[in-house]
């Protein structure tokens, strides 16, 4: 997991005596660390000292949940840019900023779990809403092969991932999806693939020089049974994460090139993500581990170098970078939605994605961004109550036999 989703996993179970000895000795030495951390720790050790923290909470923010957790959300985002804005102390603002995506996240667990798990005093009303989300399960490991004759295979949901060796599709776990061709001079001639996933989809996929990629829900990889040549050269359309092994020959290191709609993003080896979709206006790389150049397609522009932690966004010919926290555009793999001071569209679009919903709006949505740290394992009703904490309100109904989500806005 990153950083912060174990983190947050660890909390829960020490709160709820479900972590081994290695698991305790872990998060005891996280609480080592900072002052901070330990005091947290000691503060939210049981269920009284998470109810003690709630009192703590209400007595700062208030008792109305919507208004207090809104609040709550403002005064990180303020934290964050004040600590952002005091260039001239970089010493204590990368201190500062090593803490604050714990903080948060610890922070909104205490915040919306307190609400949802531990405010059993304050009866919950049921709508029709919620009845209708709740029967909208979440997307899990679901995925379509296509061959390069146009034969369609529907992968095994039992599965998570499949690996490509030369002449063979397996499972992770061995079973035969398919074998390619047959072999000449007992190997088989390279062909072109195709891994997609719908709406509420993901899967993984080993490529044939051992480079795994992850792919988000509504999202299309394009590659070749083998890697020939002197570059390895893959398609994408939508959202993957990729950890790209490095490959040397005679002449040095075979690059890795993703191209997208817009952009090519090459490596040699490295650890990155990349939200592609075709209907957002911007492609977004964030970068993980090592180095990445991403050049646009579109004009006659260089390339431009990343480092760890920057995140390139490309938008027609003009490539910006920024410094970002990568945990947030990551979470998607380790099962999250982190939406961190995230336009609200934004968000809901990544629901629509993953629960396989339609959307429309009523009124004027509000400006405000969104903060939520959710697991993307839970029915939509449960993700609904946690993004209603922080305001949203919203309705449900069936259209030709498929939920839509009538996000709320001003009237």
């Amino acid at each position: 997991m990153e950083i912060t989703n174990r983190i947050v996993y660890l909390l829960r179970g020490h709160i709820s005596r479900e972590l081994n000895a290695q698991e305790q000795a872990e998060l005891l030495a996280w609480g080592n660390r900072d002052p901070a951390f330990r005091r947290l720790l000691e503060e939210v050790v049981s269920e009284e000292g998470l109810k003690a923290a709630l009192q703590a909470f209400d007595a700062v923010y208030g008792t109305d949940q919507a208004a207090s957790i809104s609040r709550m959300e403002r005064r990180i985002a303020d934290g964050i840019r004040a600590a952002e804005e005091k260039s001239l102390k970089r010493r204590a603002t990368h201190r500062l900023q090593r803490w604050i995506p714990y903080a948060a996240a610890v922070i909104l667990v205490l915040a919306v779990g307190i609400y949802i798990n531990y405010r059993t005093d304050v009866p919950s009303k049921t709508t029709d809403t919620t009845h209708l989300a709740a029967d909208i399960q979440p997307g899990g490991n679901r995925a379509t092969l296509k061959l390069s004759g146009g034969r369609t295979i529907s992968l095994s949901e039992e599965q998570g991932g499949i690996v490509v060796v030369d002449g063979d599709i397996t499972y992770e776990d061995g079973n035969t999806v398919t074998a390619l061709a047959d072999r000449t001079n007992g190997r088989s001639d390279a062909v072109q693939l195709e891994l997609a996933t719908p709406n509420g989809g993901t899967y993984s996929i080993t490529l044939p020089d051992g480079s795994r990629v992850w792919l988000n829900a509504a999202s299309t990889l394009k590659y070749p049974s083998r890697f020939d040549g002197k570059e390895r050269i893959v398609e994408l359309e939508g959202e993957a994460y990729f950890d790209v092994r490095s490959v040397k020959s005679d002449s040095g290191g075979e690059p890795f090139k993703v191209i997208t709609q817009g952009q090519t993003v090459e490596v040699l080896g490295t650890q990155f993500n990349i939200s592609a979709y075709p209907d957002e206006s911007e492609t977004k790389t964030t970068l993980v581990k090592g180095r990445v150049q991403v050049t646009s397609t579109i004009g006659n522009r260089p390339p431009i170098a990343m480092e760890p932690g920057q995140q390139a966004i490309t938008h027609g010919a003009y490539t910006d970078v920024k410094q970002v926290m990568a945990d947030k555009y990551t979470a998607w793999k380790d099962g999250f939605f982190y939406f961190d001071r995230l336009p609200m569209r934004e968000a809901i679009a990544q629901l629509a994605r993953w629960y396989d919903l339609e959307i429309s709006y009523k009124g004027k949505l509000s400006e405000d961004n969104m903060f939520a740290y959710v697991e993307r394992n839970k029915p939509l009703s449960a993700v609904l109550r946690a993004l209603e904490k922080s305001g949203l309100k919203f309705e449900m109904a069936q259209t030709d036999g498929r939920a839509r989500l009538i996000v709320l806005g001003e009237r």
